[in-house]
């Protein structure tokens, strides 16, 4: 039976609407700062997105755009669909004012405290969630509005399924030495703001998305609020705290890349240049005959040789960090530029105890460069490596996971589909040009080998003819697609439904 989709015209319509909306969105954003005790000719209004936790899925969702409406009675309300999810009192306050972003925040998070004779805040507040308070979680402000002493405080991403905190001093508004990550009433990361307020020394940081089935943290180096050095990526598998010492013999690091390197070179010799996947089996099959002692020391060692004998070392770490909780990581600049320099393993934004994807590739001067690799970790904690190759030309710009910056892909490219997991493992294939799909591109289910599902065209970046697209909600017990027409981008015509429970009905080459 086929399925009714919207004209074009209707679809053009929305599209330019909503890109309207968007931009409309991003401006009223960024020009707009709200001065509290000011009287206001009229009413404003912005708009963001919100983050929701989804149960299922057990990761954060990025939903549509909700309204924030600044009224003439200092009043702001937070309205999605008509609902009013919240209404705060403002009053005079110092800088600007932060809007909430996370959804569970928005209902649930309350302030609580007094305000002075300048109706600034003033004394202690404190926070409550869901009506009751937050244990000593809050801290004082001076009678001009400004933080100051010891604070404790929700992070970003605090909800019912990631409950952190962080902890440390203010002056006069400004963060200043030790503060602390604590997840669990335990410290899981943290370090140093100098007298400017900037990030310095060594920090424990947590990765964006953080909560309690991706516990991601990032072990790196700031001067003066830049990145620089060595960064290495955490995971902490189902809850084991970071703070594991990891019992290893940092000699025979040395031994290992020496040994490893002729190994390669022999190899070289006999069969000629070989491609990174080759490197990759001889380093995992030698890997456990070598052990390391402390791992921050190794990766200044390995990187010590790396530069005298040229030694690529970015296999040998990536591959004694499978056996550890290590799961990624690279080199910034020591300028303060926080270019990503040399080889890098870096984890997708959907990271988590389903989906553990790892890419490694190299960086040059902060842009992407040549093929880059996926490995897979399963939930058994199998893990192999899924031959997929990306090629980023000479133009693409500095892209880093979890972070929105331009790409330029070239070439054949393989891609994990964005919810891929041990229960539902697609893989889309296809070739770039200069950033746009061309030509065809094939939706592969990764169940007892590759079978293909799904596909269709692309002629100059959107699609076109006959297409077998997936449903939104496609897993292994629902296996719905659709086959159809596309015109110029546009779905054309009915759509025929497929549905299939046995991973055996796959299509034939």
């Amino acid at each position: 039976m086929g399925i009714t989709c919207l004209k074009k015209k209707n679809v053009q319509l929305e599209q330019k609407q909503d890109k309207s909306l968007k931009e409309s969105n991003l401006k009223s954003a960024e020009l707009y700062e709200p001065k509290m005790g000011q009287n206001e000719n009229k009413q404003i209004n912005q708009y963001h997105e919100f983050k929701i936790w989804n149960f299922q899925q057990n990761r954060w969702l990025q939903l549509k755009s909700f309204q924030v409406n600044f009224t003439l009675e200092n009043q702001i309300k937070y309205i999605y669909n008509g609902e009013i999810l919240r209404i705060e009192e403002q009053k005079a306050q110092i800088g600007r004012t932060e809007v909430l972003t996370n959804l569970e925040q928005i209902k649930f998070l309350q302030w609580r405290g007094d305000y002075g004779k300048n109706l600034k805040k003033n004394g202690r507040w404190t926070a409550f969630w869901k009506s009751k308070q937050l244990k000593k979680v809050g801290g004082y402000y001076l009678e001009d509005g400004s933080k100051q002493g010891l604070w404790k405080e929700i992070m970003k991403n605090y909800c019912s399924q990631c409950k952190i905190f962080e902890m440390g001093e203010y002056q006069k508004n400004q963060k200043i030495g030790q503060w602390d990550y604590i997840y669990k009433k335990r410290k899981i990361g943290g370090g140093l703001y100098n007298e400017q307020a900037q990030k310095n020394g060594k920090w424990i940081e947590l990765i964006n998305g953080f909560h309690e089935n991706r516990l991601v943290t990032l072990r790196c180096e700031y001067k003066n609020g830049k990145k620089v050095g060595i960064e290495d990526i955490w995971y902490e598998d189902h809850g084991n705290i970071l703070n594991q010492q990891i019992l290893y013999d940092i000699l025979c690091v040395f031994v290992f890349l020496v040994v490893a390197d002729c190994i390669v070179k022999r190899f070289d010799d006999q069969v000629g240049q070989l491609d990174g996947m080759l490197r990759w089996i001889i380093f995992f099959q030698i890997n456990e005959l070598w052990l390391i002692q402390e791992w921050q020391k190794s990766r200044e060692l390995g990187y010590f040789v790396q530069k005298q004998k040229d030694v690529k070392i970015n296999y040998i770490v990536f591959i004694i960090s499978l056996f550890l909780y290590i799961s990624g990581g690279g080199q910034y600049d020591e300028g303060g530029n926080e270019y990503k320099l040399g080889d890098w393993v870096e984890i997708s934004d959907e990271y988590n105890d389903q989906s553990k994807e790892m890419f490694f590739g190299a960086y040059d001067n902060g842009k992407k460069v040549g093929v880059w690799n996926i490995l897979y970790i399963n939930e058994w904690k199998q893990k192999y490596i899924i031959q997929l190759q990306s090629q980023y030309n000479s133009k693409n710009s500095k892209i880093s996971r979890g972070e929105l910056y331009d790409i330029i892909k070239d070439g054949m490219w393989d891609g994990l589909q964005d919810e891929f997991k041990d229960i539902i493992q697609l893989i889309h294939k296809g070739e770039y040009n200069n950033g746009k799909k061309v030509g065809q591109w094939d939706i592969f289910l990764n169940w007892n080998g590759q079978q293909k599902i799904g596909g269709g065209s692309y002629e100059n970046g959107v699609k076109f003819g006959n297409w077998i697209d997936l449903d939104c909600s496609f897993e292994i017990n629902k296996q719905v697609t659709y086959t159809g027409q596309y015109n110029d981008g546009f779905k054309d015509g009915d759509r025929n439904l497929f549905n299939s429970n046995k991973c055996k009905n796959v299509l034939q080459k």
